[in-house]
């Protein structure tokens, strides 16, 4: 947003100092999840979008099932597009077009707004926020609670609690990234 009005430009640079504007006005959905796969760029919300120079976009398929939910994130892991992390359910997907719910609800509860990556073969997802009364002295939000667990899965059905309180402080919007042999996470709220 820039104000109240929703930014729809895209941009790309190969060495971060100049960049080219290469869309002045995307069709995907505000706030789409990005992802790259099978060699095309993806941005999935309600609806499903694939590029391959971001200029022309395709709509791939309807309506996803699981609707545009704020703060999911999308992964690629064992040949798939992972959906998770706007809710308890877990969604994959070979096509963009066909999603199959893999999980009803996920042990870590209705979460949204968490770090979701793929490191060394599994999906992760770290901290995040549920919508009830929070437990800590957080200012602002206080009908969120935040996390600082853990968790991690092979196949998107079966989820490892490897940490229940991480050193870090409880947070919500924050990337992660695979870089170096470690998983990293930056910022937050």
């Amino acid at each position: 947003y820039h104000g109240n009005v929703l930014t729809r430009d895209l941009w790309n640079s190969s060495d971060g100092e100049s960049w080219k504007r290469i869309n002045d006005h995307t069709p995907y959905d505000g706030y789409s999840e990005m992802v790259v796969f099978e060699g095309r760029m993806w941005a999935v919300k309600a609806t499903v979008w694939s590029s391959t120079d971001g200029v022309m976009w395709t709509q791939v398929g309807g309506r996803t099932p699981f609707g545009e939910r704020g703060y999911g994130e999308v992964v690629v892991h064992r040949g798939r597009m992972w959906q998770l992390g706007s809710g308890p359910d877990v969604w994959s997907s070979t096509d963009g077009a066909r999603w199959d719910r893999v999980l009803d609800s996920a042990p870590y509860g209705d979460r949204s707004a968490g770090a979701v990556a793929v490191f060394e073969g599994k999906i992760w997802l770290m901290g995040g926020r549920s919508l009830k009364a929070n437990k800590h002295d957080e200012k602002g939000y206080e009908n969120f609670t935040t996390y600082n667990d853990v968790w991690c899965s092979e196949d998107g059905v079966g989820w490892e609690l490897v940490l229940e309180n991480a050193p870090w402080n409880p947070r919500m919007w924050f990337p992660p990234q695979d870089f170096g042999n470690r998983l990293w996470i930056v910022g937050g709220y």
